[in-house]
């Protein structure tokens, strides 16, 4: 901006920037350096399609510029670009107004560049990573010209103006600064061995070696010494220089392996299963406790790989893992199951991590077979004390109902033997009907053992909405006959399930809605579904004559139990409901207020 402005007010002071030589930078090169820079300003804010647009077209312009100007050269022809925003008076170049032909190599890969940032071509961005150090090097060739009073970098003809050169040279370190960590930029900030020998050698050398060959020269111009004396003393110095500078730097290499070496230790040392994993899951670097328990590494194809030791049903979810790790470095924990040194696959509990600059995954595991085996134990003593308060409950059944009925039985059948015939007949329709409710609960005792094999049901896609829609057309006599509104929430759709359990569930909590409505006010029953926490839930609500909890709460699931008087009342729909539930892995339970309601909650198991 202030060389353009020194142009349009003529200041010479302000079109050089330079007291050295006084030449000026021209119009041309002054407003691409300007549209360099505000790209590189909208593309350090957050990206919206508005500056994209904007960035796209001002590098289009830099480097149609650049690319104009080396046609002209290229072809001896003046096609009026290079005096188009204002006229140059006095005579400094055989080319009035045109920019040097280095300046104009240099806006064009500026152009590009900055045309690539805004493309998702990652590779296309590293390659530029490195053509920009063309724009480096160049602003060299004049800054180290003048300081040597080099005639032919002064001329007026073709060659770069010092303060185009600081511009170039402003631009390539701050296109670098924007991202330090990528490239060899990120060489640079790096806290390891490369990153020390670039900060150590190349930076000290960059500063120090202009200084000695400037004042060898100087000395030289001085008298001091021939040019056969300045070589000498330039050899010397540069030797003494360059070793300092190696001696230094092997230093802080020393201080690095040994802490390596210090962090291997670690490692040998660790009980823990510790690894570093390249992001295809390459072993880098293994704990101690890694090879004593998956043995030594091999040295051929798959055995260096950490998916080798996994088992292969949890390989696709280790390599989602790693293929996470890539676009988000959040540590993520998962249980997989590993092939020991023995061939055993034992369970281990991983967590895992990936290191923003390298890529490099780091993972920390547990052995925790022991504790899925208690837990195992744990989950089957469960089962079996589930067992036995069913079996306890079949007992009072036996010891209850079925004695009742035998009992009747043996009455009647004594009774039959004494009786005429009118007698008989009565007593035969008496045994007919003992016989009927002998059957009825035999068929509800074997029902509830069949529940409890639900587990080796086959799942399927059951839609919440289907099922209900079913379930409506079986009970759809009594729902009209209550006058019901039946209101659906599913904020989850479908769940894998066992359709015929599904059914079952959703029927039998809606018949109990229905036979205990209250008689005073219209029943409503609502069915929803939800996600919390990850687990899947179904809500069945109605407003009826409620359940007195603290009553009956512990029997509320019960065999054969009943909490309000009806005529189609077994008391063996909950208790259904409850073993299919509990079969597949999940838990049912319910709220109820007395005369206001009851919610039923089911929490299905994985799915």
């Amino acid at each position: 901006m202030l060389v353009l402005t020194g142009w349009f007010l003529d200041q010479a002071e302000l079109k050089s920037l330079n007291p050295v030589d006084g030449t000026p930078m021209v119009a041309n090169s002054a407003i691409c350096f300007f549209a360099a820079g505000l790209c590189l300003f909208l593309l350090c804010q957050p990206a919206s399609p508005l500056w994209q647009g904007i960035i796209r077209t001002l590098s289009v312009f830099i480097a149609s510029i650049g690319t104009a100007t080396l046609l002209e050269y290229a072809l001896n022809i003046n096609i009026g670009l290079d005096e188009l925003l204002v006229k140059q008076r006095e005579l400094i170049s055989s080319h009035p107004g045109r920019m040097s032909l280095v300046s104009a190599i240099n806006f064009v890969i500026v152009g590009a560049a900055i045309w690539v940032e805004t493309q998702p071509w990652r590779r296309a961005k590293q390659v530029f990573d490195y053509v920009m150090l063309t724009c480096l090097f160049t602003t060299l060739y004049p800054f180290t010209g003048t300081l040597f009073g080099a005639v032919h970098v002064n001329s007026q003809n073709t060659n770069m103006a010092i303060s185009s050169a600081l511009g170039f040279f402003l631009f390539t370190a701050a296109y670098f600064a924007r991202h330090s960590d990528r490239g060899w930029a990120s060489l640079v900030v790096a806290p390891g061995t490369a990153g020390v020998l670039i900060r150590g050698i190349l930076m000290p050398l960059a500063i120090l070696y202009p200084l000695i060959a400037f004042l060898t020269v100087q000395g030289e111009k001085a008298g001091l010494y021939n040019t056969e004396g300045s070589m000498v003393f330039m050899m010397v110095t540069s030797l003494a220089l360059f070793t300092t500078i190696v001696l230094i730097t092997a230093q802080a290499v020393s201080r690095l392996d040994n802490e390596k070496d210090q962090y291997k230790k670690f490692f040998a040392l660790s009980s823990e299963l510790l690894l570093i994993a390249g992001g295809d899951g390459s072993i880098r670097l293994a704990s101690t406790a890694f090879t004593r328990a998956m043995g030594r590494l091999s040295s051929e194809g798959d055995g260096k790989s950490f998916f080798y030791y996994v088992h292969p049903d949890d390989t696709e979810k280790i390599v989602g893992v790693f293929d996470r790790l890539r676009e988000d470095p959040n540590p993520e924990s998962l249980q997989l199951q590993m092939r020991n040194k023995e061939g055993h696959y034992r369970h281990f509990l991983w967590s895992f991590t990936r290191e923003n600059k390298s890529g490099d995954v780091y993972a920390a595991g547990y052995d925790i077979t022991e504790i899925k085996e208690a837990q195992q134990v744990r989950a089957l003593a469960g089962k079996l004390q589930l067992q036995n308060q069913q079996l306890a409950s079949f007992a009072h059944i036996v010891s209850h109902n079925l004695r009742s009925h035998v009992g009747n039985l043996s009455s009647l059948l004594h009774l039959h033997k004494g009786a005429d015939a009118a007698e008989q007949a009565v007593l035969l329709g008496m045994v007919e009907k003992v016989t009927h409710h002998l059957g009825g609960t035999l068929a509800d005792l074997i029902e509830s053992i069949r529940i409890q094999e639900a587990d080796k049901k086959e799942r399927n896609e059951v839609f919440f909405a289907q099922v209900l829609n079913k379930v409506k057309e079986v009970l759809s006599t009594p729902i009209a006959e209550a006058k019901a509104e039946i209101i659906d929430a599913f904020e989850v759709e479908f769940i894998s399930y066992p359709g015929v359990y599904m059914e079952s569930i959703l029927l039998n909590l809606i018949s109990n809605a229905v036979k205990y409505r209250s008689p005073n006010r219209s029943l409503t029953i609502r069915v929803e579904s939800k996600r919390i926490q990850g687990q899947v839930i179904l809500l069945v609500s109605d407003n009826g004559l409620g359940i007195d909890l603290d009553r009956y709460g512990d029997k509320l699931f019960g065999f054969y139990k009943t909490f309000h008087p009806s005529p189609e009342a077994k008391g063996l729909g909950l208790f259904i409901t409850k073993a299919q539930v509990e079969a597949m892995g999940g838990t049912i339970s319910a709220e109820s207020k007395v005369d206001q309601g009851t919610t039923f909650r089911v929490t299905f198991g994985s799915s």
